[in-house]
């Protein structure tokens, strides 16, 4: 499975909660395709393999060269 998002992280944000993801109310459906799209084929990873791995891959300009793994505080990976 893939998905690839289109927008700039400049507008639309998709590692933030939605409710605070984007500014303007245009970028609503384009929030809600993506997350909708990633839901639903997490749950057919779920059902046909019982787990799944998800990669979050985007550029960041703080450190030229460094490739960051994002763990929330360690709770998403042991």
């Amino acid at each position: 499975y893939f998905v690839a998002s289109k927008f700039h992280r400049m507008y639309l944000d998709a590692n933030r909660p939605p409710e605070i993801a984007y500014e303007h109310p245009g970028a609503k459906p384009v929030d809600d395709a993506y997350r909708g799209t990633l839901a639903r084929y997490c749950l057919e990873v779920q059902k046909r393999f019982g787990r799944g791995v998800v990669l979050d891959l985007h550029g960041q300009g703080s450190a030229k060269d460094t490739v960051f793994r994002g763990t929330q505080n360690g709770s998403t990976v042991e």
